[in-house]
């Protein structure tokens, strides 16, 4: 196959120039070159598109072979994309009032990386009127807003765009050619006040700064604050603001990587989305998957878990996720106490049964390897017991059960649960719930990452 350069592009680091000359790389990545729109097919078939070819490792006689993560069989975990997702957050929410804002995030990405492009919230009919964003890169982490770095500027996506999002109040805007040798991207998006009438940008709320400097999370990523005015189209150095903003429009960042790195998505309820004592989000298998990152694996999250959903609603989730990241780990929430108003009942735990069992093939065929993680209790005010009576009880176990037979599965309800006297349900640890006593808090969150990150360690190292 070859391809010719229609626009300039970063190719491991190194501009290629537009023009005429043939240029021969591999099929995923030719057809990556071309859906960002900087490359076109020569030859006789103009239109053709890449293979992903079946993924091997080699066997201790040197031999390439398939692996099940499963059965040690046929059918291995999707390898490693090119293409890489880190997604914040996914909370639903509203925002009034707060138009006409440039919005920042810089992050160490797991990679290397050529090309980037901005996931962002706006459900406004008007929404690439005045809008504006941009990216730099910058040698480590140590600036929080890289106002004085070199920014280069993208274009929004028409409200068509839309349907090839994970949610349909997000939208991408262009790719970006940039060189990510330092692995550390910064982006602006600015949403003016004329043109986006609306009030309501869905999925997103502000609050007044929490600190006086920026949050920046275990040396990975600054969550900056917003300051009025657009700064994403010119002006960069004015961007100067040390406050940061509780919540941002800015979704996450999807980039094409040098190498491949493994993208893990969290699909459920307000257990999968974590607690917010920080922003973004930062459930335990998030910290799981930094943590991983951080040791140098190459891995990135998209928490897409949404607080209040029931396992419908993110089962449907969970399906874009599978065409749209093309993920190599999913995890998945199988039970959710939103099922049934709190209260586990046999019709809602068959339901999630059902459901369990339709992911697993459905992220079977995708390529993708499912690890659901078991369900928690709601606790009395000493957190100990469960409000839940032992039927209850052992209708939510009626779902753990199905996880735990999975070879890959995360044991949450293990890692934090107590044990508790015959004819009481048990509750967690003390100090492992949050004040709703539904929710883990952030010392609950913390005593399950570590079982969490040996789990998907063990999914992704092949």
């Amino acid at each position: 196959m070859t391809i010719i350069a229609t626009s300039p592009f970063y190719q491991a680091g190194a501009l290629v120039a537009a023009g005429a000359t043939p240029l021969n790389y591999s099929a995923d990545v030719e057809a990556d070159l071309v859906r960002r729109g900087v490359a076109a097919y020569s030859g006789a078939n103009p239109e053709r598109g890449g293979a992903v070819p079946a993924f091997t490792v080699t066997d201790a006689n040197n031999n390439s072979v398939l692996v099940d993560p499963e059965s040690g069989g046929a059918l291995m975990v999707k390898p490693g994309r090119s293409v890489a997702t880190r997604i914040l957050s996914a909370a639903v929410a509203t925002v009034t009032n707060q138009l006409g804002n440039t919005f920042s995030l810089g992050a160490k990405l797991a990679d290397k990386f050529d090309a980037v492009r901005l996931i962002y919230l706006n459900n406004c009919a008007t929404q690439t009127v005045g809008m504006a964003c941009a990216f730099s890169t910058a040698a480590d982490m140590s600036s929080n807003l890289n106002s004085a770095g070199t920014w280069v500027t993208g274009t929004m996506a028409d409200a068509a765009a839309r349907t090839s999002a994970i949610d349909p109040s997000w939208n991408y805007s262009s790719w970006v050619e940039l060189n990510g040798d330092s692995q550390v991207v910064y982006a602006r998006l600015y949403i003016p006040s004329a043109g986006n009438t609306e009030n309501t940008i869905n999925n997103f709320t502000l609050s007044a700064p929490t600190t006086t400097s920026p949050s920046l999370q275990t040396g990975d990523e600054w969550i900056t604050a917003k300051e009025a005015g657009n700064f994403a189209a010119s002006n960069f150095t004015g961007f100067t603001t040390t406050g940061k903003t509780d919540w941002s429009p800015i979704v996450g960042i999807q980039y094409r990587a040098r190498g491949l790195v493994h993208t893990v998505v969290g699909v459920g309820d307000s257990i999968t989305f974590g607690t917010k004592t920080t922003y973004p989000a930062d459930a335990f298998w998030v910290k799981a998957v930094r943590a991983l990152k951080l040791a140098g694996f190459k891995v990135e999250s998209c928490n897409l878990g949404v607080s209040g959903q029931t396992t419908a609603s993110y089962f449907a989730r969970a399906q874009t996720a599978l065409t749209q990241l093309a993920p190599s780990v999913m995890i998945y929430s199988p039970f959710s106490p939103n099922d049934t108003s709190g209260l586990p009942t046999d019709a809602g735990t068959t339901t999630e049964r059902n459901y369990l069992a339709q992911m697993r093939e459905l992220a079977k065929s995708a390529g993708t390897l499912l690890v659901p993680f078991t369900g928690i209790p709601k606790c009395t005010t000493d957190e100990s017991t469960s409000i839940w009576t032992v039927a209850q009880n052992n209708f939510r176990q009626s779902v753990n059960n199905v996880a735990r037979a999975l070879p890959y599965h995360i044991d949450l309800d293990a890692q934090v649960a107590t044990t508790t006297a015959t004819g009481t349900a048990p509750g967690v640890q003390t100090g492992y719930m949050a004040t709703d006593l539904l929710h883990l808090s952030e010392t609950g969150n913390k005593a399950a990452k570590e079982h969490a990150k040996s789990v998907i360690k063990r999914a992704i190292s092949f």
